[in-house]
């Protein structure tokens, strides 16, 4: 369940219950249940009415592709790259039109093969704060869990299945 606990301006609109709190730069706080409803959550409510992996990837995407082009217009010297560890970068990404680019050095990724690689990697550039319950209170994500572990665990778990080329690679780009 979605639900925002606190609106932009800073008002607390109910105490949170679920097992992780969402805080996004503009100061909203949404509760969700699961890494889905918090990727839904970023990328918008539509994410939970797609129907096939392939979609959802699409819109994770799209989603990075958004926050990247926001992270490079208020940041200087920005290197966020949108990434997916089955293609590599992602072509014509809003942080460089050219789809030939070089990866610069020590980049930001913005990982989107999976929920938990989107969330974590946004957690872990801190565009978003997740907080986790835990038994008394809600903590920092990076804090409750080693995220570059759970990450790279997530990577080879990726590695090891077969997975799906997204439509535009299997096009040749």
């Amino acid at each position: 369940m979605l639900r925002e606990i606190k609106d932009r301006n800073g008002n607390q609109l109910s105490e949170p219950a679920e097992k992780f709190v969402l805080e996004f730069p503009d100061g909203r706080m949404i509760e969700v249940a699961d890494f889905r409803e918090a990727t839904a959550a970023v990328a918008g409510t539509t994410y939970l009415d797609c129907e096939s992996a392939e979609t959802e990837w699409h819109v994770r995407t799209d989603s990075a592709k958004k926050i990247g082009l926001m992270i490079l217009a208020t940041e200087e010297d920005a290197r966020t790259i949108v990434y997916d560890e089955r293609i590599g970068k992602i072509p014509y990404s809003y942080t460089d039109p050219n789809p030939d680019y070089d990866i610069p050095e020590n980049p930001e990724l913005i990982r989107v093969e999976s929920e938990f690689a989107f969330i974590g990697t946004l957690a872990k550039i801190k565009h978003i704060i997740v907080w986790e319950k835990t038994e008394n209170d809600y903590q920092d994500i990076r804090m409750v869990r080693d995220l570059d572990a759970e990450l790279e665990a997530d990577r080879l778990r990726f590695a090891d299945r077969i997975q799906r080329i997204p439509l535009h690679k299997r096009l040749g780009e």
